[in-house]
């Protein structure tokens, strides 16, 4: 049986998996505009968010959470990351990613 917080952090990889694909997408968006095109508010406006986009995913991740205490077993920490792979595998195993 699954604990309401397993459930939220399974939902939390999910939401955190699909902004990464939504950024990967942005990020491959490639517009081919004229130069009469490209002044034009909303293009302008897209290619900020392609820079942008790729600038969030070649920049290293710095979390703003202190690491986790140390008072955990480390068997725990390990069954928690394995359960982890084992769903984003899960994910790209089945292309929903």
């Amino acid at each position: 049986m699954m604990l309401v917080n397993d459930v939220r952090s399974i939902r939390l990889v999910e939401i955190i998996m699909d902004f990464r694909c939504l950024q990967h997408f942005i990020a491959q968006t490639e517009s081919q505009l004229s130069a009469e095109q490209l002044c034009l508010p909303g293009y302008s406006l897209l290619q900020t968010c392609i820079t942008e986009a790729q600038a969030v995913l070649t920049s290293p991740y710095r979390s703003p959470m202190p690491p986790p205490p140390q008072d955990r077993r480390e068997d725990e920490n390990i069954k928690a990351q394995l359960q982890l792979y084992e769903f984003l595998y899960s994910k790209f195993k089945y292309g929903l990613c």
